[in-house]
């Protein structure tokens, strides 16, 4: 028995052999310390028993093998050469599904046991080893074999269950990893791994987690078909480029159709601390060859902390385009187009419903993100938005900074249920969460259209002061056009608020600007205001430079009831001369200096016009008025009639009348309606004669006849020079 046990082992390469036959009986038989040895590699076992019936043993068959204490080390150079070799000297020509299918269908073996086994791989510089169980059982047409062990620290178990079914082959394996901490360290123990393949690897690590792997195949021929795979994991935490992922459960389910061609599904949950979570993610991939597809699907997002505060719902991944170097390998991740049903920023401040998304990679950490369409809310501030739009460039390593300009488009803003805003444009930055720059706005209300551009208008929160913020105008411009052009500009001011529901300034703000019509300008406007904390909005002084001289408005409190709401504006030092320069058609000089009052208030079809007031002259020994009215007062008389001759006498003297007194009077009649008349007293020699002048003029309307008789091309600063 021993000579042939030696003769057996150095037939199949075993050089060195050495055994005990403890025990031969007519059913088994038992050998200690079994050790063959070969430059292959190593084999020992301290106990083999051999369990058979007679009759199998002349067929080759044995009913049982129990192996306890084996230990086997292989050499992988010397092993890999041996296997080549072999293979290429085999003559069996059978394929390999007729190899198992005989082998099933005929077990040498029906029971493998293998108890406390131990396994060492090693190419003479790393190694795998550790301890190894088995257990086998082959009958007629199944083998089902278990294994259990750990290597290079990192545990694990399998089970495999083949079986033949006519001609059919099917293979069944599953594999457990309890701890998918070790997963790394094991890798890197792999003997002959490239150190290439090693450093992707690292990229990834697993800090804790269990898992396993079932697969699922049919043999035909040489090949495998109709293969299944599942992967699960549960309490998985993964560190990504020094970013600590949890991954409480995933799922995932490849089909390979074919080397080339294969699909695969993935179903996960996500979290990075508080900073993201993922629920209901599937990520879809089909691979063709070298054509990969990619989409995905995921029910809630959810992020904080170094983000800002949203909910995503119902993203679908479209299409994910990645990029590929030049042996065609994918070396990450180029463009994606998304949709979403609601995205909810800062817990519903804002919201987002229907969207389009593409993101692109710009290189490093940078993306440019478009949002396409969408349609958004703002329900603390009763706005609605239809049909938005952004574009802008996103770098991780900033946020939540945005260094590079962003764009928001509108095509209507609803605000409460009357005011509709059109065809919004804004340019921005984002300096830091509580920092917002504005470099460009612009929108129409109705017939106004309206451009701020540059805009230097900043926004800033108040820290720890829900509602409290600061908006800042550094020298800025906006434009507004209803058929005439409106320039306000030199915009400057700090403006502070406590709150914004319910608005609330934090004391008296103020704004400084210019303000250009139609070509000709008025400088130094000034506005103080307040929202008080009652709601009341107040305006403690609003002015400006016109015609030369200053136009004020008296602290007014902005009423919601606009039908009693009154302005009261003041007047000081307009120079004459300037004003009669504004009206067309009028031919006028004029030296001196007018001031006063006039009350406004808005009527019910929502214009504005005067209710009573006056512009006088000031007092002064200079007061002088030249006006040609070129026969207007005697245009249609009888030249010899008296009245003529008067009104010939009038028109020579307000040619040149030294003024003792010019007043302006805006009057509201009885019956309702308004008239603008003038009084103007003075002085003049016509024809050798001292003649005493009290003039009245009338202009029959309000306020909207009096400025169709302006051109506003003409109001602007004057010069004081007569």
């Amino acid at each position: 028995m021993d000579w042939g046990l030696h003769k057996i082992a150095n037939e199949v390469g075993f050089t060195d052999t050495d055994l005990d036959v403890r025990h031969v009986s007519f059913n088994g038989i038992q050998i200690d310390n079994l050790q063959v040895a070969a430059k292959e590699g190593n084999f020992s076992v301290g106990s083999v028993e051999l369990l058979y019936q007679p009759a199998d043993l002349a067929e080759g068959r044995v009913n049982a093998i129990s192996l306890s204490n084996p230990a086997l080390q292989i050499d992988l150079y010397n092993f890999s050469e041996w296997l080549s070799k072999e293979s290429n000297k085999s003559e069996d020509k059978r394929t390999l599904q007729e190899k198992v299918a005989q082998s099933l269908s005929s077990p040498l073996v029906r029971f493998l046991r293998l108890r406390n086994g131990s396994i060492d791989l090693t190419d003479g510089t790393k190694s795998v080893f550790g301890s190894v169980n088995l257990q086998a059982d082959m009958y007629e047409n199944l083998a089902q074999v278990r294994m259990d062990g750990n290597l290079s620290g990192m545990p694990w178990s399998t089970e495999s269950t083949s079986v033949l079914e006519d001609s059919d082959l099917f293979i069944s394996t599953r594999l457990r990893l309890p701890d998918l901490s070790r997963l790394l360290p094991f890798t890197e123990s792999i003997p002959m791994i490239p150190n290439e393949l090693l450093t992707e690897f690292s990229k990834v690590q697993i800090e804790q987690g269990q898992g396993s792997v079932q697969w699922t195949g049919r043999v035909k021929e040489d090949g495998i078909i109709d293969q299944f795979m599942e992967v699960n994991s549960s309490n998985v935490v993964i560190n990504i480029l020094g970013l600590s992922l949890a991954v409480p459960r995933s799922l995932l389910f490849v089909t390979p159709t074919s080397s080339s061609v294969w699909e695969s599904n993935l179903y996960a949950n996500l979290n990075w601390g508080e900073n993201l979570k993922v629920n209901g993610m599937n990520i879809r991939a089909r691979m063709d060859s070298g054509n990969l597809a990619l989409n995905c699907r995921v029910k809630a997002l959810v992020t904080g902390g170094i983000l800002p505060d949203a909910e995503l719902l119902g993203l679908s991944v479209d299409s994910i385009d990645l990029s590929t170097n030049d042996e065609g390998e994918i070396t990450g991740f180029k463009r994606l187009d998304a949709r979403f049903s609601a995205l909810h920023l800062e817990a519903g401040l804002l919201n987002l419903y229907d969207g389009v998304v593409s993101v692109e990679w710009m290189g490093e950490n940078r993306f440019q993100v478009e949002l396409i369409k969408a349609n958004a809310s703002l329900p603390s501030l009763g706005i609605n938005l239809q049909n938005l739009s952004y574009s802008g460039e996103i770098n991780l390593d900033e946020l939540p900074s945005l260094s590079k300009d962003q764009t928001f488009t509108s095509r209507a803003i609803f605000i409460g249920e009357d005011q509709k805003i059109e065809d919004v444009s804004i340019g921005f930055t984002v300096d830091s969460s509580q920092r917002v720059k504005f470099s460009k706005i612009e929108l129409k209300v109705e017939d106004l259209e309206c451009t701020a551009n540059p805009a230097n208008l900043a926004i800033e929160w108040v820290q720890g002061n829900t509602g409290a913020l600061s908006v800042s105008l550094m020298d800025s411009q906006i434009e507004m056009f209803d058929g005439d052009t409106y320039l306000l500009k030199n915009l400057g001011g700090n403006l502070k608020f406590s709150s914004l529901d319910p608005l609330e300034t934090n004391g008296t703000q103020s704004l400084t600007f210019d303000i250009e019509v139609s070509g000709r300008e008025f400088q130094n406007g000034k506005v103080l205001f307040e929202v008080l904390p009652t709601g009341e909005k107040v305006i403690d002084l609003a002015e400006i430079e016109v015609f030369g001289g200053v136009v004020a408005l008296d602290r007014t409190v902005l009423s919601e009831a606009e039908d009693s709401m009154e302005l009261r504006l003041r007047a000081s030092n307009l120079i004459s001369q300037a004003i009669l320069d504004s009206f067309d058609d009028l031919d006028a000089r004029m030296d001196g200096n007018l001031s006063g009052k006039v009350s406004l208030r808005k009527l019910y079809d929502s214009s504005w016009d005067f209710y009573g007031g006056f512009l006088s002259l000031d007092p002064t020994e200079l007061a002088h008025l030249s006006l040609n009215l070129d026969g207007a007062l005697t245009d249609g008389l009888n030249p010899e009639g008296s009245e003529y001759q008067n009104m010939i006498m009038l028109e020579k003297a307000l040619a040149d009348l030294n003024l003792d007194t010019l007043k302006v009077n805006f009057n509201l009649l009885e019956d309702g309606d308004r008239v603008v008349e003038m009084n103007v007293i003075g002085e003049s020699m016509v024809e050798g004669k001292k003649i005493t002048v009290e003039y009245r003029p009338k202009i029959i309307g309000g306020l909207e006849a009096l400025l169709q008789q302006l051109d506003l091309s003409k109001v602007g600063p004057a010069s004081r020079n007569f």
